[in-house]
């Protein structure tokens, strides 16, 4: 994993979708990865008292994406599932 990396990352259920930033390696020699997340309202609400703090992600925490492979995805399900106006969720239980 590199600086500039997209990354994914699931908290709660809730897949989260970011940025490296920074690396280090820690004294064992794990590697870890300070993320800025994008659209992350969920976990920053969940995170309330700690949205101050850095976080590190070792890096077996976090997995890569290949933005080409999301953005055909999301394609196909558009095409598939086309949606004139968002509906709300029926929740699962």
């Amino acid at each position: 994993m590199n600086i500039g990396s997209f990354v994914w990352h699931t908290f709660n259920g809730v897949l989260r979708f970011g940025t490296v930033v920074r690396t280090e390696l820690d004294v064992s020699g794990w590697a870890h990865c300070s993320v800025i997340w994008h659209d992350d309202g969920v976990y920053d609400r969940a995170m309330e008292d700690e949205k101050n703090t850095e976080r590190l992600y070792r890096v077996d925490e976090l997995g890569l994406v290949n933005p080409e492979h999301l953005a055909k995805s999301i394609a196909q399900h558009n095409a598939t599932f086309p949606r004139k106006k968002l509906e709300p969720e029926i929740p699962a239980c």
